[in-house]
């Protein structure tokens, strides 16, 4: 209270419905607080006096309460506050009760530290966590046996709710505490090098849906058949490069109709939005047709136009034999389209997939998918000479121009000469001898130079100068 003199309506009532009489339950007495000093009241027990009350009564859908204040001047001369109000089921403060005091101890851009004050016995929770203000209709809980719990995943510059609830056993569980919020650090320069691999989740979607997310990334399918057509990833997938996982697209089944299938990623690239940006992929067709719709594009974010940066054409893949596919340059691309265009919080890759049938009659699998950013030193490759290098490449005036040591003089098999569509241009022999000169033209673009030998593959960027 506020040096707030004793009144006949200074009390707390209640009443089991909204037009039945009013029934004391607490009275506020000045006399027993410090004017400013908190104090609580508990274990107050609504359905006890409700019973007793005259003529008894039950709590219903219009249960009310009522708290009451009277007096003739204003804080700090007068007033009473209130705070922390809570009505539990007897079942649930005898049986598990709800912790409180949820804080977070320790936030980094990828993880945080959640911890909260356990009132009961309980040695078991359930925590649920999603981006600020979301839904928790659907959310599945994470089951946890420790207080702090580190919960890992989280993405940069990012806020967050959490709750959590004691797990009693038995299927008996109290009721949320939350929602506490908190925000992650802007670490966004540790997005790249970004590897998917496919092999840490596995599954099947024929509608459209979340394939999966990891940190700062997810991915998710798009079909125009749902039903029939289908993405499987992971170890569902038909035919890995690598490991044991990859992603496979195609349609099932095969009742004469098609299906147009992508996967989009989205990441945010924002922290490298003036970066040279590159991808890299493994993939191969399962006997797949070409369509139109057998490309990957890209975009800035998700509300620009889609840009093209590959083509996927089986008749250069053999079936069920993966190709590398590298050096895609993804920021030249965007800053090249209509309007122009450059990686940010949302930037997006689709890697789409169209055809009438499934493995291994169609479909196209991809595997060991990567984006960095690459640091390239022009200046690097205008000095002409090899120094510690077993193979130095640079340009001048449209010339692309190879020099290689000793050791390499007679193991030259042949070069290709790859542009920012991961097409190769150029597919030649090398004579011996230490030097190669090719005319390029295309001046101020770059161009993966691929160098095949006896033993090995050397793959190196170049800017044309």
């Amino acid at each position: 209270d506020h040096m707030d003199e004793e009144q006949g309506e200074d009390k707390v009532w209640i009443r089991g419905n909204n037009t039945a009489q009013w029934v004391q339950i607490f009275d506020f007495d000045p006399a027993l607080s410090p004017n400013g000093i908190f104090q609580q009241v508990t274990g107050l027990d609504i359905d006890n006096v409700l019973g007793n009350a005259s003529p008894p009564q039950d709590v219903s859908a219009t249960f009310q309460i009522k708290f009451g204040q009277k007096d003739n001047s204003f804080t700090p001369g007068d007033g009473i506050s209130i705070d922390d109000i809570s009505i539990i089921s007897l079942s649930e403060a005898v049986s598990c009760i709800a912790p409180s005091e949820l804080t977070v101890d320790f936030v980094a851009s990828s993880l945080t530290e959640l911890s909260w004050t356990e009132n009961g016995s309980a040695v078991a929770w359930q925590i649920i966590l999603g981006n600020i203000g979301f839904d928790t209709t659907g959310t599945t809980p994470v089951s946890v046996g420790t207080n702090p719990y580190t919960w890992t995943g989280l993405c940069h510059n990012n806020s967050y709710d959490w709750y959590v609830r004691a797990d009693c056993g038995g299927g008996d569980y109290s009721s949320w505490t939350g929602p506490h919020n908190f925000t992650t650090p802007d670490n966004s320069g540790d997005i790249l090098p970004f590897t998917e691999d496919w092999e840490s989740s596995s599954g099947t979607l024929q509608t459209n849906g979340l394939i999966y997310s990891g940190i700062c990334y997810s991915w998710k399918f798009e079909t125009d058949n749902p039903s029939e057509g289908r993405v499987r990833w992971g170890t569902d997938a038909y035919l890995p490069y690598a490991g044991s996982g990859a992603i496979t697209f195609d349609k099932f089944p095969n009742d004469g109709d098609f299906a147009t299938n992508a996967a989009i990623l989205t990441i945010d690239l924002s922290a490298f939005s003036t970066d040279d940006i590159e991808m890299d992929f493994w993939w191969t067709d399962h006997a797949d047709e070409d369509q139109p719709d057998d490309k990957v594009w890209i975009r800035g974010n998700n509300s620009l136009q889609w840009v093209e940066i590959y083509d996927f054409d089986p008749a250069s893949s053999a079936d069920g034999t993966f190709q590398h596919v590298s050096g895609l340059d993804i920021d030249f691309i965007l800053s090249n389209a209509s309007p122009p265009q450059e990686a940010g919080a949302a930037f997006q890759v689709k890697f789409g997939q169209k055809d009438n049938s499934f493995t291994p009659g169609d479909g196209i699998s991809v595997d060991d998918i990567t984006i960095d950013a690459i640091s390239t030193d022009k200046s690097a490759y205008f000095n002409g000479s090899p120094g510690n290098d077993e193979l130095f490449i640079y340009s001048h005036n449209g010339w692309l121009y190879l020099v290689c040591n000793e050791d390499l003089m007679d193991k030259f098999i042949d070069i290709q000469l790859i542009d920012i569509f991961g097409k190769t241009i150029i597919n030649t022999e090398l004579p011996p001898g230490n030097k190669r000169s090719l005319y390029v033209g295309s001046k101020g673009n770059y161009f993966v130079v691929k160098v095949i030998l006896k033993s090995k593959v050397i793959t190196k960027k170049v800017y044309i100068n």
